[in-house]
């Protein structure tokens, strides 16, 4: 299926055209890490629902977003309140585009955003890390794994697949064990993503976007 390989390479933009009409048995079918990351997606679009709109804007309703977070832990375990609550706070303009109010979280988890930022976690093993610059905004990075000092493996993060920026954004990262995995849980300003992978090797097993890589952006 060419839209779960979409998706399984953090490109949103035919899913987010065809997605009503994609067949549920040959997501199913698929193979386990994409079916994951499809059926996330899907789940997510039919909850998304937003208010009506004031002042120019709308919000994303809280049954929907509860009812989605609740659909995320199931794969990736409990997320981090700040991630929670920024996605809830999450307002949406007219246009379509969605906005994250991340900044103060930001702020709080880096400092100094404008400079380099690195997030870890470990376990007796393994010690995971991602650097990356907060005020950049949500682009693709690298979580490395390292063991006695030396290298495991090196795995790249989408993120929320930002390609471009004018001016200063935001971008919060946490990253918590599960398992024999390592989740990734990050939100800019205009996107919300997790990223879960093994430990051993690094492998993707599950990924999710809630603007589908700033295509819902475009």
């Amino acid at each position: 299926m060419d839209i779960a390989r979409d998706v399984v390479s953090c490109r949103g933009e035919r899913f987010l055209t065809n997605w009503p009409h994609l067949d549920e048995a040959a997501v199913s079918a698929l193979e386990p890490n994409a079916a994951r990351s499809m059926n996330l997606q899907l789940t997510w679009e039919r909850l998304r629902q937003v208010t009506p709109a004031d002042a120019g804007r709308s919000s994303l309703t809280d049954d929907g977003v509860s009812k989605l977070v609740s659909a995320v832990e199931v794969e990736m375990g409990a997320a981090p309140g700040w991630w929670r609550t920024v996605v809830s706070n999450a307002w949406v303009y007219d246009n379509g585009t969605t906005f994250y109010p991340i900044g103060d979280v930001m702020h709080a988890r880096s400092p100094m955003a404008g400079k380099p930022h690195t997030e870890s976690v470990k376990n007796d093993a393994l010690t995971v890390s991602a650097t990356f610059e907060p005020a950049s905004g949500g682009f693709p990075y690298e979580l490395h794994a390292t063991a006695n000092g030396a290298t495991s493996w090196t795995a790249n993060i989408c993120a929320a697949g930002r390609q471009s920026l004018q001016g200063l954004g935001a971008h919060a990262v946490e990253l918590r064990l599960e398992g024999n995995a390592v989740v990734v849980w990050g939100v800019e300003t205009h996107g919300a993503y997790v990223e879960k992978l093994s430990l051993t090797d690094g492998t993707t097993q599950t990924r999710f976007s809630s603007d589908l890589w700033m295509a819902r952006q475009r």
